[in-house]
C-alpha cells in the first residue's frame, strides 16, 4: 500500500470546499474553514441549463473553476492535467502519489458506488465535476484510497471503477480525468487581500457570466421559469427535473439553500477579516437566501409528488417567494460591489 501518512481528512459539506480546505491544511498546516476555502475559492454562481440531448435541467447554486480562483486568491500554483486516455492519466496520478503530491480528481459520482448508496441518486445522475483527493493505492489488491467529503474515514474503491469514473462519457461535461496539483507559496498574502479579490471575482462571474446560463441572468431565467415548468413537461420528464433541481439545490453537498448557507459562514468571517459593515449585511442576506432556497426546494419536491401543489399550487406564493429570491441574489451582489469600488476609492485618496 502506498499511501500519503501524512494527510489528516476533516469531512465538510461540500466536495470542492472540503477538498481544498483539506488541502490548505495539509500544504500550511494552518487553519482554514470550509467557508473561507469556499468564499476565497469565489464558489458563489448559479447554473441553470438543459444541454442538448441531457435528460434533466442542471441547477446548482455553486461556481466552475474553483481550484483556479482559489490559487489566484492565495497566490498559489496551479498545476492542471487532463487526459482521454484512462490509463495514462492513471500513471500520471500513480506519480502523484509516488512523489507524496496530494493531487484532486474530478470524477463522475454516478460511476462511484459509495456516492450511489448515500445519496440514493437515480439511474442516469451522471455529474462529472465531484472532486475528491487521492491518498494512495494497493497495486496488489487492485484498489485507491480515496477522501471524500462526506465521510470521516478513507474509502477504498476497485482501481478499475475509480479510472470508469475519472472517464466517464456519460456526463453533460466529462470528468475528463482532470488532476490538479497545488504549489502553495511559502509565504501566503494578507488574508484581507485574498477575500478581496476573492469578493471580486464573484460580482464579475454574477454580473458578466462567461455563459449565458451562469450568474445572475441565470437567476433570473429560473425564478421567472420555474413556476411554469408543468406548461412545458409533463409526466415523468416533470417529476424527474422537479425532484433533480430540489436535490441539487438542498441535499447535493450544498451545505444546505443551494450554497448560500455556506456562503453566507465566509461573509461573516469575511466581515469580521475587513471590519466592513457592507460585508456583514451581504451575511444576513446570504443567511435570507438560503432560507428562501430551502423553501423554494421544499416546493419542488411537493410538486414532483403531486404537480398540483408546491411550485404549481392555486396562488402567488411560489411566484412571490422566486421573485423575493431574485431580488435579494441582486441586493446582495450590489452590496458587495459598492464596498469594492467605496474600498478603492477610499485606498486611492489615502
Amino acid at each position: 500500500m502506498r499511501s500519503l501518512s501524512s494527510y489528516r481528512h476533516r469531512p465538510g459539506v461540500h466536495c470542492a470546499s472540503a477538498a481544498l480546505r483539506n488541502m490548505a491544511v495539509h500544504h500550511t498546516g494552518e487553519r482554514w474553514t470550509e467557508a473561507m476555502c469556499f468564499g476565497l475559492a469565489a464558489g458563489l454562481n448559479f447554473t441553470y441549463v438543459r444541454e442538448f440531448g441531457a435528460p434533466f435541467f442542471l441547477v446548482m447554486g455553486r461556481g466552475s473553476y474553483m481550484e483556479s480562483h482559489f490559487c489566484d486568491a492565495i497566490e498559489a500554483q496551479l498545476e492542471v492535467s487532463h487526459a482521454d486516455d484512462a490509463e495514462l492519466a492513471w500513471q500520471h496520478l500513480k506519480a502523484c502519489i509516488d512523489a507524496k503530491q496530494l493531487a484532486m480528481v474530478d470524477t463522475d459520482m454516478f460511476e462511484l458506488p459509495y456516492m450511489v448508496q448515500r445519496l440514493n441518486l437515480p439511474e442516469g445522475m451522471h455529474f462529472g465535476g465531484h472532486k475528491l483527493l487521492v491518498t494512495g493505492y494497493d497495486e496488489a489488491a487492485g484498489t485507491v484510497q480515496l477522501a471524500d467529503y462526506a465521510w470521516l474515514e478513507p474509502r477504498v474503491v476497485a482501481l478499475d471503477r475509480f479510472k470508469i469514473a475519472r472517464d466517464s462519457r456519460e456526463c453533460p461535461s466529462r470528468p475528463r480525468n482532470a488532476c490538479f496539483v497545488f504549489h502553495f507559496p511559502d509565504e501566503l498574502p494578507p488574508r484581507r487581500r485574498s477575500i478581496r479579490a476573492a469578493l471580486a471575482t464573484v460580482v464579475n462571474q454574477m454580473r458578466h457570466p462567461f455563459r449565458q446560463y451562469n450568474g445572475l441572468l441565470a437567476i433570473e431565467r429560473f425564478c421567472r421559469q420555474v413556476t411554469k415548468w408543468h406548461l412545458s413537461m409533463q409526466g415523468e420528464d416533470l417529476r424527474r427535473n422537479l425532484a433533480l433541481a430540489a436535490f441539487m439545490l438542498e441535499r447535493a453537498g450544498t451545505g444546505g439553500g443551494a450554497f448560500r448557507n455556506l456562503y453566507a459562514r465566509f461573509m461573516a468571517e469575511a466581515a469580521d477579516e475587513l471590519g466592513a459593515a457592507a460585508i456583514a449585511e451581504s451575511a444576513r442576506l446570504y443567511r435570507s437566501l438560503a432560507m428562501r432556497w430551502r423553501e423554494a426546494a421544499a416546493l419542488l419536491d411537493a410538486a414532483a409528488e403531486d404537480p398540483a401543489t408546491g411550485m404549481f399550487a392555486p396562488g402567488p406564493a411560489a411566484r412571490q417567494l422566486m421573485a423575493a429570491i431574485d431580488a435579494e441574489e441582486h441586493q446582495a451582489i450590489e452590496l458587495i460591489a459598492t464596498y469594492l469600488a467605496d474600498s478603492r476609492h477610499t485606498k486611492a485618496l489615502q
